[in-house]
């Protein structure tokens, strides 16, 4: 590769990070982690992943740079958060775009076809301006940025679109009423709800267990209001065929089908109106799936109740709960949940970045590299750290990481592991075109800088680090360039951390340094850049602004 088209492909990955994440700086190392409440199956609610979209200006450069990129290889997409239908994923990314990938004979990819894709495919006229998205059986939802609008798309076979149609679509239609003032969408089995931006909720679709709340059990093609809940909401999730929302207070309300417990109020009655989950105080985010629903308190501690077929309420049985029990194991350092509206496993991640999941593993989705069903959380092979949020399909799951990259495990008959294959696994595997940054965090400690890895080029056999504190340049050798490393450095085989010398960052508080990694094998040219303002703390956390050109 060339000098100057080096030099071009540094500034283009520079400016793509100052212009497009000038809010990151203020995060602190790890607030990716410590900081994601919301319930891993339903990322509509809270956003998780590393960092805000980029705003318009930004949108306009990347833009006007896209003639260049052909001059290099393609750039790694980032995610936001990830989200799982039955046999399906969709991916938020930094810049507000959608991508989904598996089975497809609803139009649930959103891509105007009815094909499976094993990788992922653009979801159409949203490419940009995605606010949360949300995966529901064989549909899938999102919130539009600008305006709160509700769009959605795939199955429609009782009005779960929106549209006032019973008509399955391939790409997003608009959800009637609902033109703005939605703050977070959540997507059942069969029915769909909406938080607007006062508190309330509006639920519309299949209605046969009273799961909509309007005190009936007549399906709706268009949105209504739940009974009771005008105001006071700060988070949704719809299951199969239930729905719960998480009261300002810290309570939880459930409504629909409870023949296993799944509301929580100590009886097995259908409810059409909302009720109290007994026995529940001080949650922080909520998730509804199959017959049963979950808790994240706000001191951690994850609980489950409802339908326990094949361990998935995770207390060591296999006895349905009509109230919360605590998940073994995991009564603090949660920081989100996942389960599936059509499966029978569940998925946490821990506040330190570890994935755990319990339940059936028929197909590997537990990633402990076994088909064992397990009642009681175990580790996910390989994901001891760096994972922010995971999702969880019908016997699947995926994991979004601090880098941005999307990891998926379990069944693959469709392609919903987005791996390019239908070859089932039963340990996590990378996303095509979803594999993050290279590196996700700098954390400067004296005259030390960490460099964590989460997932390596297989090309780079050596790489040398070099600092920059005058911007936008980060060329080893250009204006203000220092070299970290001695020697070519040997990148580690697994996810563990490197560190290395700077011991001239702590001279200027409060700039901005810029750090590149360059490979220095068979040739091949990849840099890494990002920035960081702090004192005593400089490098990449999640959104700083790293890009990777392979």
């Amino acid at each position: 590769m060339s000098g100057p088209t080096i030099r071009l492909l540094i500034t283009f990955v520079i400016l793509w990070g100052i212009c497009g994440l000038t809010a990151a700086p203020a995060q602190a190392s790890g607030a990716g982690i410590a900081g994601t409440l919301s319930p891993a199956g339903s990322p509509a609610n809270v956003p998780a992943g590393p960092g805000p979209a980029p705003a318009p200006d930004s949108l306009a450069l990347m833009a006007a740079l896209a003639p260049w990129q052909d001059l290099a290889p393609p750039i790694s997409i980032q995610a936001n958060a990830v989200t799982s239908g039955l046999y399906f994923n969709c991916a938020l990314t930094t810049y507000g775009g959608l991508k989904c990938w598996g089975y497809n004979v609803y139009g649930q990819l959103g891509d105007g076809t009815e094909e499976r894709r094993t990788s992922p495919v653009d979801v159409v006229e949203l490419s940009s301006g995605v606010a949360t998205v949300d995966a529901g059986n064989s549909h899938a939802c999102a919130v539009t940025t600008t305006e709160g609008r509700v769009k959605c798309w795939g199955y429609n076979s009782q009005g779960q679109l929106g549209d006032d149609t019973l008509e399955n679509r391939s790409m997003p239609v608009n959800v009637v009423g609902l033109a703005s003032g939605v703050s977070a969408v959540s997507a059942g089995g069969s029915h769909s709800c909406a938080l607007t931006t006062v508190g309330g909720v509006k639920c519309w679709g299949n209605n046969s267990a009273g799961q909509l709340g309007d005190g009936t059990t007549t399906d709706r093609t268009t949105p209504v209001q739940v009974g009771g809940l005008t105001s006071g909401v700060v988070a949704i999730a719809a299951g199969d065929n239930h729905t719960c929302a998480l009261l300002t207070g810290g309570g939880v309300k459930c409504w629909g089908t409870n023949g296993s417990g799944q509301l929580g109020d100590g009886t097995k009655t259908n409810r059409s109106s909302p009720v109290d989950v007994l026995e529940l105080s001080g949650v922080a985010a909520i998730v509804a799936g199959n017959l049963y629903t979950c808790a994240l308190t706000t001191g951690g501690g994850a609980k489950c109740w409802g339908d326990n077929a094949y361990g998935k309420l995770g207390d060591d049985t296999t006895v349905d709960k009509t109230t919360p029990v605590d998940v073994m194991g995991l009564s603090s350092d949660v920081a989100a949940i996942a389960l599936s509206t059509g499966g029978h496993h569940t998925c946490a991640v821990t506040t330190s970045g570890g994935a755990k999941c319990w339940g059936l593993n028929n197909y590997g989705q537990l990633g402990d590299a076994s088909t064992t069903e397990h009642h009681t959380p175990v580790d996910v092979a390989g994901l001891s750290r760096g994972v922010v949020a995971a999702s969880a399909g019908a016997y699947h799951t995926c994991a979004l990481t601090v880098g941005g990259g999307v990891k998926c495990w379990g069944r693959n008959q469709y392609g919903q592991l987005g791996d390019g294959t239908t070859t089932s696994r039963s340990t996590h595997g990378d996303v095509l075109g979803l594999e993050g940054s290279v590196y996700n965090t700098i954390e400067k400690s004296g005259s030390s800088v960490v460099l964590a890895w989460l997932h390596m080029v297989a090309t780079v056999e050596h790489y040398e680090v070099y600092r920059s504190a005058t911007a936008p340049y980060c060329e080893p050798g250009g204006p203000g360039s220092v070299k970290l490393s001695p020697e070519p450095l040997a990148p580690p085989d697994t996810a563990t951390e490197v560190t290395f010398t700077d011991t001239g960052a702590l001279a200027l508080p409060g700039t901005s340094y810029f750090y590149a990694v360059v490979p220095v094998s068979y040739g091949d040219e990849f840099y890494a850049t990002s920035n960081r303002t702090g004192a005593c703390s400089y490098g990449l956390v999640p959104g700083s602004g790293l890009r990777s050109i392979r």
